[in-house]
């Protein structure tokens, strides 16, 4: 609803509005972390966005997008562990 369409980039674009613009939700060290476990899972040493990551991996910005909520409750199931 607030992406406009099911893409990888409308999400990462949206996100990007909510933690870095917003100063009273703003929390840039979640997606931080985010970014180095996605680029550790996946072995990227280039610079790459989790969203252009997502996208390679995946078959299209649709599947990206879908695999984003995989991976990000994993990611965050991870922080509650450590």
């Amino acid at each position: 609803m607030y992406i406009g369409r099911k893409s990888i980039y409308s999400l990462r674009a949206y996100l990007c509005g909510v933690f870095w613009n917003n100063p009273t939700i703003s929390n840039p060290f979640l997606m931080n972390e985010f970014q180095k476990w996605i680029e550790k899972k996946y072995e990227v040493t280039i610079s790459r966005s989790w969203a252009s990551i997502l996208h390679f991996y995946s078959g299209d910005e649709q599947d990206a997008l879908n695999q984003f909520f995989i991976e990000f409750e994993e990611f965050t199931e991870n922080l509650s562990n450590s």
